[in-house]
């Protein structure tokens, strides 16, 4: 649906191409137009924001109004328009164009509604831990890491609603300049509103717990939707950054940058394997301190959700290397009760670990774009490892790995780059249901899982 963010620069657009036309026909007409431009201008400005992608217009505003300046030589001319104002006419269209452009691929768009019942809260606050950090040469330094809840809350009347980006541009800046774009071309997003309330009151009662990891060159935020959704049914939801994993992580006194020899590329790396293990471990680590950590601030009465979580009942989902990290916590970790897995890497997992299986419920499912890769050796194995009963795997057809997180933020040329699918906003709608019936069934034990009714899944079966 068309906002102001791309509606403003088409009517500057129609406002030049029919001033430059119609210019000798009631031209107090089109100046009265160019004030309410101008308004929606400043209006904009104060209500969002500065956003980069507006430059242009108002290069423009600056161009129309030498050109209302009438005791200027380039308005004196016997023949018409001057060159000098054609030229001046001509750089207002083709810049209020370029604005159009520039919001039509890199718009401003809201985020998903939850459609639960409950009014989300939110907070962030960082996790330290006696772990040696493996990711720094700074001798002494111990992992510390960020994580962000969401959960059901009550009295928002006056609250005030989160950014999307609680830690600011820095997340975004990281991924574009990982993407190879300059780093500001996503700062428009810092602006964009969340649907969750910044530090309100959690609703009254205890509720399920689950814990979302990012996967590697992520962060928190681009599992916000699946937050917000799952904290407004009830659950209470936490996202762990994964410093030196993530394009950034911010902290008070730092942002810990993404850390690319943690990872170094498949083909140039002999001991490529080594690596993504220590990679996955140190997720999958985080994701256990992070139960730990809420463990103990449960019982801490000045903590926010103090008392409100249900320990009983603790999922952990996961994208990529999240996905695998969140394998491997089940595995290691009894607190542990059932696993999501969103393209799960489990190709670092140790073989002799994938052979052990599951033994707690768990649905993984695969993009298409996964359906050949190097993971599925591993994921097959893990399949014959554990109980037909206990694991489902699913393709969903039509998917990119990145359709799993919010990729649909970014670009309206995300699907002609290959990095959306054909599903576009239907998969984050597909994505949460699924989630939720799967934690209905198998955290909550509500009734067997059922996925029948989604048309777009294949069962994987192993070779």
């Amino acid at each position: 649906m068309p906002s102001i963010d791309i509606l403003v620069p088409l009517f500057f657009l129609l406002f030049f191409v029919g001033y430059r036309v119609f210019e000798n026909h009631r031209p107090v007409y089109f100046w009265s137009i160019y004030r309410l431009l101008i308004v929606s201008l400043i209006v904009h400005l104060a209500l969002v924001g500065f956003v980069w992608q507006w430059i242009p217009l108002y290069v423009t505003i600056i161009l129309l109004l030498v050109l209302s300046i009438k005791t200027l030589k380039i308005n004196q001319t016997t023949d018409g328009l001057s060159t000098v104002r054609k030229l001046l006419w001509g750089f207002s269209i083709g810049l209020s164009a370029l604005s159009f452009l520039l919001i039509w691929v890199f718009p401003l768009r809201n985020l998903p509604e939850p459609t639960g019942t409950s009014p989300v809260g939110t907070f962030s606050w960082v996790i330290d831990t006696d772990r040696e950090e493996a990711y720094t040469e700074t001798p002494g330094d111990t992992r510390r890491f960020k994580v962000q809840a969401w959960y059901p809350a009550e009295d928002i009347e006056l609250a005030e609603k989160a950014p999307w980006l609680i830690d600011g541009a820095a997340p975004v800046q990281g991924m574009a300049r990982d993407f190879g774009f300059p780093g500001f071309i996503f700062n428009h997003l810092a602006t964009v509103e969340a649907n969750a309330y910044l530090d309100v009151d959690a609703a009254l009662g205890t509720h399920p717990v689950v814990i979302i990891s990012h996967g590697w060159t992520g962060f928190r935020n681009l599992h916000t939707d699946l937050a917000e959704e799952l904290a407004s049914h009830g659950y209470i939801v936490f996202g762990t950054n994964h410093s030196y994993g993530s394009v950034a992580t911010v902290f008070d006194d730092a942002v810990a940058p993404l850390n690319n020899d943690a990872l170094p590329p498949r083909e140039t790396t002999p001991e490529f394997l080594t690596y993504a293990n220590t990679l996955v471990t140190t997720f999958s680590e985080d994701i256990l301190d992070t139960i730990d950590a809420i463990e103990r601030l449960n019982v801490d009465e000045t903590w926010e959700l103090a008392g409100r979580l249900d320990l009983s009942k603790i999922a952990v989902i996961g994208h990529s290397t999240g996905g695998g990290a969140s394998v491997l916590s089940a595995m290691n970790d009894d607190r542990i009760q059932t696993v999501i897995g969103l393209d799960a890497w489990v190709e670092p997992i140790a073989i002799d670990r994938l052979e052990e299986g599951l033994d707690v419920p768990a649905l993984l499912l695969r993009s298409e774009a996964w359906e050949i890769s190097f993971n599925n050796e591993y994921l097959y194995t893990l399949m014959n490892a554990t109980d037909p009963g206990l694991l489902e795997v699913h393709q969903v057809t039509g998917t990119t790995h990145y359709d799993f997180g919010m990729v649909y933020m970014f670009s309206t040329l995300s699907p002609i780059l290959g990095l959306q699918g054909s599903l576009g906003m239907e998969m984050p709608t597909l994505q949460n249901a699924l989630v939720l019936d799967a934690l209905a069934a198998n955290l909550i034990g509500e009734s067997p899982l059922d996925v029948s009714a989604y048309d777009t899944l294949t069962p994987v079966i192993p070779e």
